[in-house]
């Protein structure tokens, strides 16, 4: 996998946190050093956190009654592996 991913020229790193906030591009934020990069540039970002479900905004946005549909996918429904999330992403786009 790690070949298929360097023939592609993706970058796979560890030990990072996703800072963004709105109006502002994303950061790179180093777990331990707290050294800081704004990213430019990108086509995707794929964050593989914590191993437990991160549904608040999920649960945020159905208290809120959003004008559109929440489906709650991925890390946000059940940490499992990034094939199950892409999967699940696939389908609730086709199911729109």
């Amino acid at each position: 996998m790690l070949r298929d991913l360097a023939t592609r020229r993706i970058t796979c790193q560890a030990e990072l946190l996703l800072d963004q906030t709105k109006d502002e591009p994303p950061q790179l934020v180093h777990r331990w050093t707290r050294e800081r990069r704004t990213i430019a540039d990108l086509d995707l970002i794929v964050y593989i956190g914590y191993r437990t479900a991160q549904d608040n905004l999920g649960h945020e946005l159905c208290a809120e009654q959003a004008p559109f549909k929440v489906e709650m996918i991925g890390d946000c429904y059940a940490p499992r592996r990034l094939v199950d999330a892409i999967s699940e992403g696939s389908r609730a786009g086709m199911a729109s």
